[in-house]
This record gives C-alpha cells, structure tokens and sequence, in this order.
C-alpha cells in the first residue's frame, strides 16, 4: 500500500518546520537553513539600508529602518545590483541548488522585496513561471521574518496537484487571502492526503529556504510598525527557456516569447536557449542608476 503524504507528515503546528533537501521534490520545499558567510548578511543589510526612497515617504519614515526604494526593488536585480548577485552565486546556496537541478545552473531572477508597515501581503499563488521551468525559489532573511510583519505561509505537497487557484476562487471554492480556505481546498481536492498542514517560514537572519515552482504559497500582511526586507533568488537548469507567463495558473499564456535575461552562475550551458548576461559590475555605492551597466550579453 502506498504511503500518503499525510502519513509522513506530523500533525499541523502553522509554524516553522524544517524540511531537508532531500525532501525537497515531495514536500516542495526545504529548510530552513543557516548561511554560515554573516559577512554576506551585514552587506545586503548596509545596502538595503543606504537605498531608502529618498522623497517625502522616506524622510517621514526615516526612523524605521530598511525603507523599500521601487528602483532596489526592481524585479531583474540580479542584474543590476552587485551585493545581490554576490549573495546569490554563495557556494552553500548553488550547492543546495545543484542537489536539486543538477550541476549546470542559470541565475534567471533576483529580488529584493520590502513589506513596509501595513502592506496586505500577497494572495496565495503557485510562482507559475518558476513551475513552467522546474526551477528552485530561495527567499533569505534580512531581518526577522515572523507571523506579524508577513512570513511566507505554505501547505507542503501542494506542488504536485494539479489545481488552478484562480479557477477556484472564481467558482467560489476559495478564498486566496484565506489560509484556512486553502487549507480546506487542500482538502476537498485532495482528501488522500487530509489534513494538510499550514507551514509558516519564520526565520531569523542569516536563515533561507527553498521552494519549487507550483507549491502554493501567500504572505500575509505586515502588522508591525517596521518594514520587513528579504532576498530572493530563482535558479533554473539550461535545457528550458525562460519566459513571462500569464499570473493566472488556469491559463498558461507566454506573455513574452523572449527568453528573461540569466547569468550562468554554475557549469555550462550547451543548450544556449535563453539569453545570457554577464554579473554586474561592481560600481561604488551601487546606485541603481548604473543599471543598464549590468546587460552586457556575453
């Protein structure tokens, strides 16, 4: 007889469960880990912290630290922003990413994200372009990462079925700004595998985890007065071309036919399907101004 997810799991806590890598491909996702360079941590910090919106929203809130500029939170800051290309090309994360995709990897996306105080998080979705080329998700603690100011919240398994989350809200199956109503769409779709379990990612900094493409996932909102930076990383093998899909999981439309613009960052790629850049130059003060000095092709 076959053993169902719900029989390998626990029961339910809400909270932080560590999850190995090797466990990765059945529970959609792993960790947390610790990153042992803190050197690393105290650089994006100072330069998260040195980019703060310079207009009236940041002299207003510039007791609170790590105020969020759109410009440092632009979405390809891999290749724009040394310090974060540098974080992510860490020999410990492209190990973990190796255990997973194999020993040739690109570096398709790179973020940084700021919940500011009373941001209403995210609905709860499936990262469908990250499931459209198998990749792997590392989000990484700046600061504190708690069930007040926005922990990611996921239900392991979920990358495995095959359900639109838009659909169900539509037909009114779901709510997708409801954890609990995910957890029972879990359920109704999936009943092999009830209860699921409600997992949220707190972390302290210097702490990451990684996710696959498909496992549903939200961020609930940010109650506290302090804003709540994070890094995160998405990698992906050479042998698929990246695009931009559709946001709607229930209609995978290409909204770009361009490949996205990646950086090898380990191994090789044979198959030269996507666009290749070269990492970002390091620039004094990484104002993102230099941008465009980071999408020389090689």
């Amino acid at each position: 007889m076959s053993t169902t997810l719900a029989a390998v799991l626990p029961p339910s806590s809400g909270r932080q469960r560590f999850a190995p890598l090797s466990a990765f491909n059945t529970l959609g996702y792993a960790g947390p880990f610790t990153l042992r360079d803190t050197a690393q941590v105290e650089t994006l910090r100072r330069f998260i912290e040195g980019h703060r919106d310079p207009g009236i929203l940041g002299r207003i809130l510039s007791k609170a630290r790590l105020i969020g500029d759109r410009r440092l939170q632009q979405v390809d800051g891999h290749l724009a922003f040394r310090p974060l290309y540098d974080f992510a090309v860490q020999p410990q994360l492209l190990d973990d990413v190796e255990a997973i995709l194999g020993p040739d990897i690109l570096l398709w996306k790179g973020r940084i994200i700021v919940r500011q105080p009373g941001s209403s998080g995210q609905d709860w979705h499936v990262d469908f372009d990250n499931k459209m080329v198998g990749g792997v998700h590392i989000t990484f603690a700046i600061a504190p990462m708690t069930s007040d100011n926005g922990a990611l919240q996921l239900i392991p398994g979920t990358h495995r079925y095959e359900v639109s989350l838009h659909e169900s809200q539509r037909n009114g199956a779901c709510d997708l700004r409801d954890a609990a109503s995910m957890l029972a769409l879990a359920d109704a779709t999936h009943p092999e595998n009830a209860p699921h379990e409600l997992v949220t990612m707190e972390l302290e900094p210097g702490e990451y985890f990684l996710t696959k493409g498909g496992l549903w996932h939200g961020v609930p909102p940010n109650h506290t007065v302090s804003p709540r930076p994070a890094v995160l990383s998405r990698y992906m093998a050479p042998d698929v071309e990246s695009h931009i899909w559709s946001h709607d999981d229930s209609a995978p439309v290409v909204m770009s036919k361009r490949s996205l613009p990646c950086i090898l960052v380990r191994g090789e790629d044979s198959f030269r399907l996507n666009r290749l850049h070269a990492p970002p130059r390091p620039v004094a003060g990484m104002d993102p101004n230099h941008r465009n000095a980071a999408r020389r092709a090689v």
